[in-house]
């Protein structure tokens, strides 16, 4: 880390603000997904629970986007929106996918979209609950906190559970697993959008979906690595949760739905 960090380089403060926005706009690409199925139905409720659905899709998301983009902590690391733009970018990209979706998708068998939909948004709560959770019992500090307030004698190995035992770390500082690496890997679970695809180009559709998810991955894993916001194995443990989730639920939910 020492020889290839720059704490203070643009691209790192570009991929603190703006890295994880691909992955933030699984929620509503699933949203909408699950929405066409739901609200195809007869039942009232149905539709009902379809709207608040894509609502929840649309909000929540956002609102983390917003958060990291006009974030008034960590400026040095990031680069810092007004609110005003930050919520034109980030409720802006929601609705963007969910017009992208309806024009897109709407015509598509809609069980296969409801399974595709459901399998994307349990991918993305998936990862965000594991790395939350490795977080708080890893605890480990990231490099650049260290460098910059010359505590080192702080560093942990990723397999030594510290917690929150020093009481010093917020999540602004916890580095294992990187969120943003697991996030931005989530986007492999699109690739299941290739079963939407006509059979003849199925597979074409799945390497193309792999190719660009997995170079958007690597490229902001990277730069959270040569930022100094984390360790190898913190963006190479977020990569595995994010990838693994990928692979694992859409096949579960193709036996099961």
């Amino acid at each position: 880390s020492q020889n290839i960090a720059d704490i203070y380089s643009l691209s790192g403060k570009i991929s603190q603000s703006f890295g994880a926005i691909l992955g933030y706009l699984l929620g509503p690409l699933s949203g909408a997904l699950v929405f066409f199925y739901l609200n195809n139905q007869k039942n009232i409720i149905c539709k009902v629970f379809a709207w608040i659905l894509i609502l929840i899709s649309i909000v929540m998301p956002g609102y983390i986007m917003v958060k990291e983009m006009s974030s008034e902590t960590n400026t040095i690391y990031s680069i810092s929106l007004s609110k005003p733009l930050a919520y034109l970018i980030g409720y802006g990209s929601c609705l963007g996918t969910c017009l992208i979706c309806y024009f897109c998708f709407r015509s598509s068998d809609q069980k296969l979209l409801f399974i595709c939909g459901i399998s994307i948004a349990a991918v993305i709560l998936l990862s965000l609950a594991t790395q939350t959770a490795l977080k708080s019992l890893i605890g480990r500090p990231r490099y650049r906190y260290m460098l910059v307030n010359d505590c080192f004698n702080e560093y942990r190995n990723w397999w030594q559970l510290i917690g929150e035992t020093n009481g010093k770390l917020t999540d602004n500082f916890k580095s294992c697993p990187s969120g943003h690496a697991a996030t931005c890997f989530s986007t492999l679970s699109v690739i299941v959008l290739s079963k939407l695809a006509k059979p003849e180009k199925q597979n074409l559709t799945s390497l193309i979906l792999f190719v660009c998810s997995f170079a958007y991955g690597l490229i902001v894993a990277t730069s959270r690595l040569t930022s100094g916001a984390h360790f190898l194995s913190d963006v190479g443990l977020g990569a595995l949760i994010g990838s693994l989730y990928s692979v694992i639920v859409p096949v579960i939910a193709f036996k099961i739905l």
